[in-house]
Formats: C-alpha cells, structure tokens, sequence
C-alpha cells in the first residue's frame, strides 16, 4: 500500500470515527451524562472521557485479537449490544430519578460506574469486534490494521467532544435561566435513552426468531 492510499484510508477512518459518535446509542448515554453538567466544557469533558474509555478499549481488544490472530467469537456482539442497552437504561431511569430537582447543580458522578469513561469502555467492547474485521479485511498487514482502529478511536473521540459541547452548551444556558425547560429535557433526553435501548433489545430477539 503507498502513503497516499494509506493516508487515505487514515482520513476515512477518523471520518467514520466521527460518524460513529453520532450513532443513536453513543449520543443517547453521553447525552444523559452531559445534561448532569452545570458548564458547558464540563459536558464537553464528559464526551472527552467517553471517547477516552471507547479509544482505550478498542485499542486493547483490538491489538490482543490483531497480534494473536484470535478468531473472533460468534455471538460476541450481540451480547455486548444487549449490555449496552442495559447501560442506557440505566442511565435513563437515573436521570428520570433526578428529573424533580428544583434546581440545577453539578451532578458530576461520585461513582467509577456512573463515570463517562465507564460507559465509553462499555460501547466499546460493542462495537470492537467488527470494527476488527473491517480493518484487517481492509488493511494489508495487523499492524495497519491496528493504527486504523486508533485513527477511527481518534476520531470518535473528537466526534464525542464536539457533540458534546453543542448539546451541553445551550442546555446549561437553559437551565439556568429556565428551570421547567431543563427539567423538561431531562426528561426528554431519559425516555429517548429508554428508547433506544428497547430498539436494541427488539433487534436482538428478532434476529434470533
């Protein structure tokens, strides 16, 4: 492969990468940790640290299976989606229990489960799998496969903080001038969580009928 089709296929995955922080279930768990921000480069730093945790973990499960031509499991990521689904809804009925708060405070998480690195290590290992495949089906040697997986990673990540930042920014602007209207998208951003997580549990038992 030479450099201008390698640096090609580079561009493309952190154009995917930025593309795949949009995905419904990226943008509904980060989105319910970023309304728990009283700043706007708070939330910002909220979807900096999930791409953290989704980099990291691609980058472990994809260097051990890439170095030791590992096959990978049958299965696997349908199970790992219905994990993340259980994430969501977690994240959901969370903020759906803190939806009558009179006032809007800082609810940074206290706990390593409530943390956005947490749930990014948990999309990861969703989505880690393919992503594998797609990159050694795609790059000429492990090596390339794996620098593209951080490449996409990278992106992700920087797709993560952006989107973060655009939503974080006028919901703190809201809430603190306007508290029914916060108090309204909290919940709005927890029924759209549960949401997507019946979406994936649905998809998950109609593939197995």
């Amino acid at each position: 492969m030479d450099a201008g089709s390698f640096l090609s296929l580079l561009a493309v995955g952190v154009l995917l990468g930025l593309r795949h922080a949009l995905e419904p279930d990226h943008v509904a768990a980060v989105v319910n940790l970023v309304t728990q921000q009283n700043n706007p480069w708070k939330a910002a730093g909220v979807g900096a640290l999930w791409g953290l945790g989704h980099l990291l973990t691609l980058a472990a499960v994809g260097g051990v299976i890439l170095a030791l031509h590992l096959p990978l499991p049958r299965g696997i990521s349908a199970a790992m989606e219905l994990i993340v689904a259980l994430a969501l809804a977690w994240l959901g009925l969370g903020t759906l229990r803190t939806w009558k708060r009179s006032s809007f405070v800082d609810r940074s998480p206290r706990s390593p489960l409530l943390s956005p690195t947490f749930w990014g290590v948990i999309h990861g290992l969703s989505g880690s799998a393919a992503l594998v495949l797609l990159a050694s089906s795609q790059m000429p040697s492990p090596l390339w496969a794996f620098l593209y997986v951080l490449v996409f990673g990278a992106g992700a990540l920087l797709g993560m903080f952006l989107m973060s930042l655009a939503v974080g920014a006028p919901f703190v602007l809201v809430a603190g001038r306007v508290r029914y209207l916060q108090r309204l998208a909290s919940v709005g951003v927890a029924l759209g969580s549960l949401a997507v997580a019946s979406a994936i549990v649905w998809d998950f038992l109609r593939g197995r009928a």
